[in-house]
């Protein structure tokens, strides 16, 4: 015990160090209810607050990624409706067009063939004309021959 005298008298402790201890412990002792009780109190209420929070953001966030999902299928849906719809209405209008470029096909094949028909008309009676002229022609020529 003398060794631990001497070693607390060389560091500066005197015989005040029990006294100090005590006047600590009952220090603390009142301060206890007053101000650590309290603090302990907040510090346990921020962090209930906290957790709860946590939770309620957690709690959003996957509302926001259900959200999220609904929209995009909902999206989705709306692109392909979209799709189908232009793809049939250019069905249509390409079916449409088709019957108005067949009709007019079949009206220029008409026209053509009623042009036709009638060049070879015209080209058959100036050919008669032509023929019948050359007949004229030989019939003159050999009656001069002939004179």
């Amino acid at each position: 015990m003398d060794q631990l005298l001497t070693i607390f008298t060389q560091i500066g402790v005197d015989n005040t160090l029990g006294a100090q201890f005590v006047i600590f412990v009952v220090g603390f002792l009142i301060l206890k209810p007053l101000l650590f009780s309290k603090l302990q109190f907040v510090l346990e209420q921020r962090d209930s607050k906290t957790h709860l929070m946590e939770h309620e953001a957690n709690r959003k966030l996957e509302e926001s990624e259900k959200l999220s999902k609904l929209l995009k299928s909902k999206l989705d849906q709306a692109h392909e409706i979209a799709q189908n719809n232009i793809r049939s209405k250019k069905e249509e209008i390409v079916g449409n067009n088709k019957l108005v470029v067949v009709k007019r096909k079949q009206e220029l094949n008409n026209l053509y063939e009623s042009e036709m028909s009638g060049f070879e008309k015209e080209l058959l009676g100036k050919r008669k004309d032509i023929l019948n002229e050359s007949e004229n022609l030989s019939n003159e020529l050999i009656k001069k021959l002939i004179s």
